[in-house]
């Protein structure tokens, strides 16, 4: 007879006694921090360092698309050595500190009402950055040295062929052909 008890028991009564063993408030509502609320106290430091790159990353991102609407790379340029195109960069860079000093002042939306501080670049990175940046510059140069070679290719093939229909031309007008 006891089993049957048992098996009958009411699943809301069971449910009752599972939060009562749960209960840190008295209130019968469990307390349990959500997974969210657990993971931005173990990973808050990475959380906001992830949203700060993101922010730098975005940033970037709108200065090469303004710069090449702006024409600020254009490798049509005669001029355009890398030492030029180094200190067109370092321009742009420039202008990217200052956003980036303008985007710290303004705190990340955060969902808990909590401000949030965003740290600067950290050296190391910064330095990994240039080297990046250097790269870059030199494979510019390279594409505009290669670029430069094969406009004057072109030219060259344009005259040989030119030349050829001269001589072409005037063979038929000696030989009548």
């Amino acid at each position: 007879m006891k089993e049957e008890n048992v098996n009958q028991q009411d699943p809301a009564s069971m449910d009752e006694s599972r939060v009562d063993a749960h209960d840190t408030t008295g209130s019968g509502a469990p307390k349990l921090p959500s997974a969210y609320e657990t993971l931005m106290k173990q990973h808050r430091d990475a959380i906001i360092r992830i949203h700060t790159l993101e922010t730098e990353n975005q940033n970037l991102m709108n200065l090469l698309k303004q710069a090449l609407s702006d024409n600020a790379l254009s490798f049509d340029d005669q001029g355009a050595n890398p030492s030029e195109l180094l200190s067109r960069i370092q321009a742009l860079e420039g202008r990217n500190e200052q956003s980036a000093r303008h985007q710290e002042d303004v705190p990340p939306p955060s969902s808990s009402g909590n401000v949030v501080s965003t740290t600067s670049v950290p050296g190391h990175e910064m330095e990994q950055l240039r080297v990046q940046n250097q790269t870059l510059v030199s494979q510019a140069a390279k594409m505009d040295g290669e670029l430069q070679a094969m406009k004057s290719e072109r030219t060259r093939r344009r005259r040989r062929r030119d030349s050829g229909d001269r001589k072409h031309s005037l063979l038929k007008r000696m030989f009548g052909g």
